[in-house]
């Protein structure tokens, strides 16, 4: 679907009455609930989340109502499963209806956990291992059957408590990060298998009769090298393989069971999304992983992180040019990270994005984050995941109420669920201005319009004229006929323009 035009309609949401109820034909039974709603206040508007709403790693204010806290599920709370049960359900009733939301820490790690009986094993069947001074310690398996089998029991058990409990549930976020790359296999054999070293450990992999398996698709059979990644693909091969791989042991580990009990909730994990291997443009490290794989998803959303960083080798360019780290740049790299998912399927999306003041980003001190949340949200995500961290040194309460505040304008701005977002491609690279487009209920359209300016510069004072409106940004001339203005109660920030005109 390449170069389509992408038409994404935003759920509704679901108000604190149980608008899942309402619809019922009984006259009686929507006075009934009407009232109660009433009688209980619990219908108040104001206090509803309007459309677009976050998900977030840590608390907020009340005053934040469009970010929505998820309760954590831990590990060390599942020895008394009546109790984890009980406190998620007290969280998430605390929740708006419709906006239930769980989160797992770390109960799904121990899917990769050696005590669960995942080794590599021998040609002749005996456990694989580095032997060394201080004894005999065993390879850790790329192959978790027990692990997975155990971690997906443990899910089980939960999700069907929490659903007799008469818990409910809309979105279940994971953050599993750990996987088989290259680079994770190299930092396991120096921590954990020094005395080897890593080739050793990659003879192992390799040795272990599932890995005959994987030869075929590999198109090698020498695991060893891996280590020339810096002059050949195999790497990236191996990268597109295991990543299919881990995804299918988290759909058998905790998707499966969730859905088993809430077959309507949403289901993500962090870092699994696709994107054409068309539109193979490097990641923030420079390394082409695409070149293999157009991605895979779990669950029923792609999540990628979209942070606004980048950090691109000198020697690496888009579109045969060099690409420097300016926080414009660094928004219109995040922009197109995103693009390049909506493009590449149809699969839903509900990114991560991180709080202004991430300090490892490129836009904790200027206004091109409020621009980057501002087109993420017009692109046609379904919801964003928050990353909050309350203890980090570089947040601050601040960041939160701004999220809020650039949702609010957006839900505003769009007043209606009867929308219709159009990303058809990436934006060019090195455009000066970047646009993005939603067609509203009354067929007009709303464009967020962002400009390349310096720190010290505000697009409005590269306002030519106003009617009809004519921009002029790096000596050149952007005429928008048909479209206008729109004015806006609180301007969020500098580098950018809200415009609305007709349908075309």
């Amino acid at each position: 679907m390449l170069g389509s035009n992408i038409y994404l309609t935003l759920n509704p949401g679901k108000d604190r009455c149980g608008s899942r109820l309402i619809s019922v034909n009984s006259s009686f039974k929507v006075i009934f609930l009407l009232l109660i709603c009433l009688l209980f206040s619990a219908c108040e508007q104001e206090h509803e989340p309007n459309n677009f709403v976050a998900y977030s790693w840590s608390e907020t204010t009340p005053q934040e109502q469009n970010i929505i806290p998820f309760y954590w599920l831990r590990a060390d709370n599942f020895h008394d499963l009546d109790r984890l049960v009980a406190q998620a359900k007290a969280a998430t009733d605390a929740m708006p209806q419709g906006h239930r939301a769980l989160f797992s820490w770390d109960i799904h790690r121990s899917m990769a956990y050696q005590r669960n009986g995942d080794f590599l094993y021998t040609e002749q069947g005996d456990i694989a291992g580095c032997n060394s001074e201080a004894g005999f310690k065993p390879y850790r398996s790329l192959w978790w059957d027990n692990g997975v089998q155990f971690v997906r029991q443990r899910f089980e058990r939960f999700f069907k408590a929490y659903s007799d409990a008469g818990g409910e549930l809309d979105v279940f976020v994971l953050d599993f990060e750990q996987g088989f790359s290259y680079w994770h296999l190299r930092e396991l054999a120096e921590n954990s298998y020094a005395s080897c070293g890593l080739d050793a450990y990659l003879d192992a992999i390799q040795n272990d009769k599932r890995f005959s398996h994987w030869r075929e698709r590999l198109g090698f059979d020498d695991l060893k090298t891996l280590n020339q990644w810096y002059e050949n693909d195999n790497h990236l091969k191996w990268s597109a393989l295991v990543w299919e791989h881990l995804a299918a042991y988290i759909e058998q580990a905790v998707y499966q069971p969730m859905k088993k009990y809430f077959p309507q909730a949403d289901f993500s994990n962090y870092g699994y999304y696709y994107q054409q291997s068309e539109l193979n443009f490097p990641d923030i490290h420079g390394y082409y992983r695409h070149k293999y794989t157009d991605g895979i998803h779990v669950g029923t959303h792609q999540s990628r992180e979209i942070y606004g960083w980048v950090d691109l080798p000198t020697q690496i360019k888009l579109a045969d040019r060099p690409y420097p780290v300016t926080p414009y740049n660094a928004f219109r790299f995040a922009v197109n990270k995103l693009r390049a998912m909506l493009v590449s399927s149809e699969v839903p999306i509900s990114p991560w994005v991180a709080y202004k003041g991430f300090s490892n980003g490129h836009l904790h001190n200027n206004d091109y984050y409020q621009e980057l949340i501002f087109h993420i949200l017009l692109s046609g995500v379904d919801y964003l995941l928050y990353w909050n961290p309350a203890e980090l040194k570089d947040f601050e309460p601040d960041n939160n109420r701004l999220l809020n505040d650039l949702i609010q304008q957006v839900n505003s701005l769009i007043n209606s669920r009867n929308i219709r977002f159009e990303t058809s491609e990436l934006a060019n690279w090195f455009d000066q201005l970047l646009i993005t487009k939603i067609k509203l209920a009354d067929g007009q359209q709303l464009w967020r319009v962002t400009a390349n300016l310096e720190a010290d510069e505000k697009i409005a004072d590269h306002i030519v004229a106003e009617k009809p409106l004519r921009l002029n940004v790096k000596g050149l001339d952007y005429d928008f006929a048909g479209m206008q203005l729109l004015k806006v109660n609180q301007e969020l920030s500098s580098k950018g323009l809200w415009l609305v005109g007709p349908g075309h």
